[in-house]
């Protein structure tokens, strides 16, 4: 009685009360499958088109491009313990050395802090005076360890020159992109130029510039009557050109110099938008065979999303009237030669770089950064 009662509950719980109801809903479970074997299937072929696409960027698009390893233990980047970070936003050193053949060494005439803020949709660009006094400690080539910051990267590479940075600005860099001066005019030629205004000083300056950079081995080839400036005002310049132009100095300030960096960077930044889907291959390809940098593959692709969408270019240049910085001739630095640099506070520097980058999370009385991470010195 009671297998029989067991039998009865049963089948008053199943939902196969007949033939014709279980040869229903097993047609319905085939069916299942064939979506579900369907469904992996559609998955398989993405992964075998996103794959290839992976194969395509590393093997192709990527492949000229030089990455190097550097450390990434905090503490010998000069990462202040303490430092607040945010991870949405991402500082990345530039450096544009004055090389004169086709190695990434030599004094980082042009030192960039390119913040990448997915927060306020936004790239930074921070320049930082190449005279800065900084300490740079025992690879300095003075006794007391300060000297100009551009010094850091022809005494220890990038890894020096990011520790300088961090331990004067107290940033948290750990990643670089690097070119030489001869490298940045095939940048611009990669782009198609440049269209920027000038006045009839800066004309004048970048004509002899050109003059002088024929003299320069491997600084810039090939220059050509194309190079030259008839006219100021709006114009068009070749690589070479932008060189020409990114070097003038003579005729005002350093802090100008640095702005036409700027203008150059911003300009290319502004043709991006011009360029159609199918040019952008071919142009990521001649600019990876044109720097040298420390981010990984998969970095570059995180990027990648923010990079084609619609994003807006801030500019600042440090030291600045808020710095009040001090030019002068110190000869107990130099006493051979004696040399010209800027003397700032750097904590003030420091202060207006973190306001400039984080905006409205961060806060100049307390130095926190809203939604940070502090960097530890170790890892």
């Amino acid at each position: 009685m009671a297998k029989n009662t067991k039998n009865s509950q049963f089948e008053d719980v199943s939902s196969f009360n007949s033939n014709a109801d279980y040869r229903r809903a097993n047609k319905a479970k085939r069916k299942k499958h064939k979506g579900l074997k369907a469904l992996i299937c559609v998955f398989c072929v993405l992964l075998i088109l996103v794959g290839s696409g992976m194969l395509f960027i590393s093997n192709y698009l990527l492949a000229d491009l030089t990455t190097t390893t550097i450390t990434k233990d905090k503490d010998a980047l000069g990462i202040v313990s303490g430092v607040e970070t945010n991870p949405n936003i991402t500082n990345i050193a530039l450096f544009g050395v004055d090389s004169r053949d086709d190695n990434f060494s030599g004094l980082s005439d042009v030192i960039i802090i390119c913040t990448v803020d997915e927060i306020h949709h936004k790239v930074k660009l921070t320049s930082i005076l190449r005279d800065s006094r900084v300490y740079i400690g025992e690879k300095s080539q003075t006794a007391s360890g300060y000297d100009k910051i551009n010094a850091a990267y022809s005494l220890g590479g990038a890894e020096l020159a990011i520790n300088t940075i961090n331990q004067s600005f107290k940033m948290d860099i750990t990643d670089y992109v690097t070119v030489n001066f001869g490298k940045t005019a095939a940048i611009v030629d990669a782009f198609g130029g440049v269209d920027l205004e000038i006045t009839e000083a800066e004309r004048e300056q970048i004509n002899i510039n050109l003059t002088n950079l024929l003299g320069e081995e491997g600084e810039a080839s090939g220059i050509t009557d194309i190079d030259y400036i008839s006219e100021s005002g709006m114009v068009h310049m070749t690589g070479n050109t932008a060189v020409a132009y990114s070097r003038i100095r003579m005729i005002d300030s350093d802090t100008m110099r640095a702005n036409r960096q700027q203008n150059v960077l911003e300009a290319l930044v502004g043709k991006l938008t011009s360029f159609g889907i199918g040019d952008y291959p071919q142009l990521i390809k001649r600019m990876c065979a044109l720097a040298e940098t420390s981010l990984d593959f998969t970095t570059i692709f995180g990027f990648a999303d923010f990079a084609i969408s619609d994003f807006t270019l801030e500019r600042l240049v440090v030291p600045g009237e808020l710095e009040n910085p001090a030019g002068d001739t110190y000869y107990d630095d130099y006493p051979e030669t004696g040399s010209w640099e800027w003397r700032y506070d750097l904590d003030l520097a420091a202060d207006h770089i973190h306001e400039f980058i984080y905006e409205d999370l961060y806060d100049s009385e307390t130095g926190l950064v809203e939604g940070a991470e502090t960097a530890n010195t170790a890892e």
